[in-house]
């Protein structure tokens, strides 16, 4: 160990997560905002492209869609965050580093990605289906189905690595003085 009489490792932050999005009303928003973003990209890489404007057009049409995706896990991370200050406190008063603080929240925002990426791919999947009957099990882009599930991951960390930051900073003793 180095120093730190606490223990906080992946599979506690793991677990906790858990137990955090399914305890509260916020992580629906956001696995439902990585999931449009993710079925949306599903899409595009299960459609075979037509012409280079209609390749240009979609493509600027993800890029809205990541970044509202972003926007909103953001937001809801900050909020999720205002939400908790005294809990956040307590954790830091009974000995929780920033460093946790700033694991906890990270691995929170990686499993709603994981699980909003992996219903848009179904969305994204099912979709294709819908508009293309051409498509069939033998021709789907399992490479662009998996780069779907990265970005859903990378969205959603990357979108809360500062509200992630924010936590770790907070004073224990004036966020217990904080009222909701």
């Amino acid at each position: 160990m180095n120093g730190d009489s606490t223990h906080f490792g992946l599979t506690d932050a793991f677990r906790l997560g858990l137990r955090y999005i399914r305890g509260r009303g916020q992580a629906p928003v956001n696995i439902a905002s990585i999931s449009l973003a993710s079925a949306f990209y599903a899409y595009i890489a299960l459609m075979r492209m037509g012409t280079q404007t209609l390749r240009t057009y979609r493509l600027w049409l993800l890029s809205v869609a990541v970044i509202v995706a972003a926007v909103s896990m953001a937001t809801v991370m900050l909020i999720s965050v205002y939400e908790r200050y005294r809990e956040i406190g307590v954790l830091k008063c009974l000995g929780a580093l920033d460093r946790h603080v700033f694991l906890l929240l990270i691995v929170e925002a990686l499993i709603q990605g994981l699980i909003g990426g992996g219903i848009g791919i179904l969305l994204g999947f099912i979709s294709t289906l819908i508009s293309n009957t051409s498509t069939s099990l033998t021709g789907v882009n399992y490479l662009g189905l998996s780069s779907t599930l990265l970005l859903s991951t990378l969205i959603s960390i990357v979108s809360s690595l500062y509200p992630a930051y924010r936590a770790m900073r907070l004073n224990p003793i004036e966020v217990l003085r904080y009222e909701v």
